[in-house]
């Protein structure tokens, strides 16, 4: 019974890609962001000013986490960083291959 439950575990933390990274970490922006974008914020809160806009694909960098938000550098773009959320990105990318790769 107890394997079972490790099964389901495995599939489902498979499915959620951003539950398994950690620093250092290469991530990419979900399909959610395709048509709006996705807003970096210079604080972790949706409050927080917006410092760039990044679309969906792109790879960012995790630095750490913090109530459900993401420190990442953003590839690409000069050495930028700031928060996202932590639901916004996936190990994987837009065509199913390992972000990192």
């Amino acid at each position: 019974m107890k394997h079972k439950y490790l099964l389901q575990f495995a599939a489902l933390a498979s499915m959620s890609g951003a539950s398994l990274a950690a620093p250092g970490s290469m991530m990419c922006v979900t399909a959610e962001y395709y048509e709006t974008g996705l807003e970096v914020k210079g604080a972790p809160s949706p409050e927080g000013k917006t410092v760039m806009i990044i679309g969906a694909g792109r790879k960012v960098m995790e630095f750490g986490r913090k109530n459900g938000w993401m420190s990442v550098g953003v590839d690409r773009s000069g050495g930028k960083d700031g928060y996202i959320p932590i639901t916004s990105v996936s190990s994987r990318g837009l065509d199913g291959m390992k972000c990192g790769s």
